[in-house]
């Protein structure tokens, strides 16, 4: 569907369709994707519904909060549901009521969380949330998700906490974060169910981690898939933070050897354990230490023989190079 086509004259062909995307303009004007939405009125056996962009700038496309109200009971057959770019600033709880979904993706919109009916959504396998700047937290609800394969979840800055449920997930193979809080919420040995995981990681709040059992439980030297890895402790150094107990952590966090590219950021302990810079790290690419500034040495990382960028930053403490 685009601007030229009159959707109104084609409520026949529509009744049959499964598959459908409509032309996402750059500055499209609400009341013109008003009328596209009434045309799927007659569209219930839709399984697939689009936006694809016809310009290298995605723009931004509107939708109202009764057309989003209404969408689940209209289409509700959908497999593959695309919000992405939407001006949109809340789900529906009517979106649990999409049983046979497969792939979601609210990618690039405003919206702030997720109602707790998307753990009814048993089917999903793909739920892209990335650059959703505004969304603070995930519903307690998805552990319910078992057959999600992908959760994306990258460039969402206002995320602060995620659910302990995450461990429930054993088929996940992206997670592109991970958020350590307290017991009640996601821990660092809830990765241990996680076997599949592959591509990139990020592993944040590690200064909350006191007891190193639950690191070593995380077995990440076991998870050969990922290949790009960030660890990552709060930018405030105060009185909480135990340089001895934050080297056990990423002593613990030991990754598996095929790694190809890892970043450190604000790293509290005093020294590096021996795994960086160990040589047996013969894919590692790219190596990034950041803000951690009570570290007096670097390791040995001349042995690193695929290392090809090396970025030691904001490291005020640093006094020598090698062990």
């Amino acid at each position: 569907m685009d601007d030229k086509m009159d959707a109104n004259k084609s409520h026949e062909a529509l009744e049959k369709v499964h598959h459908l995307s409509f032309i996402r303009e750059e500055y499209i004007k609400e009341y013109t994707v008003d009328k596209k939405f009434k045309a799927l009125e007659r569209a219930r056996r839709l399984r697939t519904f689009l936006p694809l962009p016809v310009t290298r700038l995605p723009g931004i496309l509107y939708i109202s909060k009764s057309d989003l109200r209404e969408l689940p009971q209209q289409l509700p057959f959908l497999r593959v549901l695309s919000l992405a770019f939407h001006k949109i600033d809340f789900i529906p709880e009517s979106i649990g009521s999409l049983k046979h979904l497969r792939y979601l993706n609210f990618s690039k919109t405003n919206i702030i969380l997720l109602p707790e009916e998307i753990g009814n959504l048993h089917n999903l396998q793909i739920l892209l949330l990335s650059g959703c700047r505004y969304l603070y937290r995930l519903p307690d609800s998805i552990y319910k998700l078992t057959n999600l394969r992908h959760l994306d979840i990258v460039n969402t800055n206002d995320l602060y906490k995620m659910p302990s449920g995450i461990c429930g997930l054993t088929s996940l193979q992206t997670l592109s974060r991970v958020i350590i809080g307290k017991e009640s919420e996601c821990r660092v040995s809830d990765l241990k169910s996680l076997v599949h995981l592959r591509g990139q990681l990020s592993i944040e709040g590690l200064q909350r981690v006191k007891d190193v059992v639950h690191v070593k439980e995380a077995n990440l030297h076991q998870k050969k898939g990922i290949y790009d890895l960030q660890m990552k402790w709060s930018a405030i150094f105060d009185d909480s933070r135990n340089g001895t107990t934050e080297y056990e952590v990423l002593e613990g966090l030991r990754p598996f050897k095929k790694l190809g590219r890892l970043e450190i950021k604000f790293y509290g302990g005093t020294k590096f354990p021996s795994w960086v810079g160990d040589p047996t790290f013969d894919c590692l690419k790219e190596l990034i230490l950041y803000g951690c500034r009570s570290c007096t040495c670097l390791p040995t990382l001349g042995q690193l023989r695929s290392l090809q960028t090396l970025t030691v930053t904001s490291m005020c403490s640093l006094k020598r190079l090698g062990f």
